[in-house]
């Protein structure tokens, strides 16, 4: 993940470098605004509990099952800890409506 942060500085970098100070600077306030919505998601997403569209709160930490390889696992709602699948949606154990991970995927 950190390589990935680096290149994308160096290739903004090159942008910069390559273009008027015009071009570089819109592409300098993209990237800010897109990480800004990037870190307000991963903060919903690294949440103790979300709601369901009934209100209802759901844990996001815990023992869940894993619905690819089965294992019983404490951790995230998001990701097995097992095999490494990502769940897109989780249900709420009260009113059994599914809950989209904040993530988006």
């Amino acid at each position: 993940m950190r390589s990935h942060r680096l290149i994308l500085w160096l290739g903004l970098l090159a942008l910069y470098a390559a273009t008027a100070w015009i071009g570089g600077l819109v592409a300098l306030v993209v990237v800010v605004i897109a990480s800004a919505f990037f870190v307000l998601r991963l903060r919903r997403a690294l949440a103790p509990t979300i709601r369901c569209p009934a209100g209802h709160t759901v844990p996001t930490y815990g023992r869940f099952e894993c619905s690819v390889c089965r294992a019983q696992t404490m951790g995230s709602a998001w990701r097995c800890d097992w095999c490494g699948a990502r769940f897109g949606h989780i249900s709420c154990p009260t009113c059994g409506l599914s809950c989209g991970s904040p993530l988006g995927g």
